[in-house]
This record gives C-alpha cells, structure tokens and sequence, in this order.
C-alpha cells in the first residue's frame, strides 16, 4: 500500500515537473482560456495592428507580453511580440542588440508552440498526449501552425524552411480564399510562399475593390516582400485616396 501511493506521488511530481520544465509552462495553468472558452480581449488583434503601425513597439510588447501571460496558447499574442522585438532590432542604437536577442528568444517560443504537443520535453513518457490534445487543450490556431512556424523560421534565419513552411499553408487555404473573394490575405500568403504573380496581381484586386485598411496594409510584414514593386506603392495610394485618407504618403490613423 505504501509503495502504491509513493508511486502515484512520484508520477505527479514527475507530470508537474515535465510541464514546468517544458515550453508549455506559463500556459498549461490558464484552463479558462482554452478552445471553447470566449477570448477575454476579443478585440486585441486590431489593437496589436494599430500599435504596430504606429510604431508603439515598447506599448506592443508590453500588451502582448501580458497577452501571453493570461493566454499563452494564443500565437498571435507571440508573433506580435517578434513583430516589435524585430523592428525595434532594426534600429539603431545599442539597445538593438538586446531587441534582437529578445526577438530570437520569442521566435523559439513560437516555434516550439507550433510543432507538434508530442515533441515537447516528456522524459518518462507519461504524458497520454492524445487524450490531452482530444480534451481541447491543443494550441490556438493549429489550422494556422504552418503559418506561425514559418514566421517564427523566418525570425531565427531560417529561410528556407520558412518559405516551405509558408508555401504549405498557402496550399491548403488559396482555393479558399479565391472563391471568399478574400484578395488581402490572398495577396499575403503568396507573399509569403513566394507566388509573387499571385499575390501582385490580388493585391491590385484588393485596393481595386476597396476591401483593405490601407494604414495596416502599408506595414503590414506579410506584405514586405512586395514593397520594392512599384505596383504596390501605386495601389496602396489609390486605397488611401478611396479610403478618405492622406495620398501624400504619410500615414494618419484612427483614435483608439
């Protein structure tokens, strides 16, 4: 009898020890934000753009920071944080070092959140990973993995991987979007996947037909790869224009 509940004891300390020890700790505990449950900020990704386009990326990485805190699975709070530690990097200045280590740091993060649950630190292979995955605790926007996973690539260097990674989900959701007639985020993911045809000639669709913010859109990282073709300066000044905003290039955004 003894011997039976020190063994239970010991296989909980080693399940609490495998999930501090993980990438997953930090996130494991918050139960009330998992898959079926309301997000407790429903309008953050908005408020993550706004920032970002701003050029708040002190006041972004603060947010999303606390974003995680309370709702580690979610990846967008995660890739905004890159977003600002990477554009923060790219200044100049001392603290530029610092900011580029901190991107890598929550470039790993990311990936390591994107991959699958099984390959997370389990030493003694306790853990019933589908039972945990079926009970609705797998990671928000795991349609989207690849997704993630090729920004988080892309953060650390890893290009080539990246653009596979971004080609897969690109193949998985064009249909979509094309019959959605959902041009913007056409334009982005071939972007991505390096389909510059596509995404220059959905990009001139989506200004055409009034369905994108231009102030996002001109910041947008997705989109960076673009920004060299004359095409998508043209394009992103007939949607300010369309859009009641300033065409002299200079970018005026809503109060929040």
């Amino acid at each position: 009898m003894i011997v039976t509940a020190a063994a239970v004891l010991c296989g909980a300390a080693a399940f609490a020890w495998t999930i501090q020890t993980s990438p997953l700790k930090g996130t494991a505990r918050h139960a009330g934000f998992r898959r079926g449950y309301p997000d407790p900020q429903p309008g953050w990704g908005g408020r993550a753009r706004t920032l970002f386009a701003r050029g708040e990326y002190t006041t972004l990485i603060s947010e999303a920071q606390s974003r995680i805190r309370g709702w580690g699975y979610d990846p967008e709070a995660w890739l905004f944080a890159g977003f600002a530690y990477t554009a923060l990097a790219r200044k100049p200045g001392f603290n530029a070092i610092s900011a580029e280590r901190r991107a890598r740091d929550i470039w790993q993060q990311l990936l390591l959140r994107c991959e699958p649950w099984r390959t997370y630190r389990d030493p003694g292979g306790i853990i019933d990973w589908q039972a945990f995955a079926d009970s609705g605790d797998e990671p928000r926007g795991a349609f989207a993995s690849d997704y993630y996973a090729g920004w988080a690539l892309l953060g650390l260097g890893r290009s080539t991987e990246a653009r596979d990674r971004f080609g897969r989900f690109y193949d998985r959701v064009r249909d979509r979007l094309r019959m959605r007639g959902d041009f913007y985020n056409l334009a982005c993911y071939a972007a991505l996947a390096g389909d510059t045809a596509t995404a220059r000639l959905a990009w001139v669709r989506a200004c055409a037909e009034n369905i994108i913010d231009p102030v996002w859109g001109a910041v947008d990282p997705d989109l960076e790869s673009l920004h060299p073709d004359p095409v998508f300066g043209w394009m992103l000044e007939f949607a300010r224009s369309r859009a009641g905003r300033a065409t002299t290039g200079r970018i005026i955004l809503p109060d929040t």
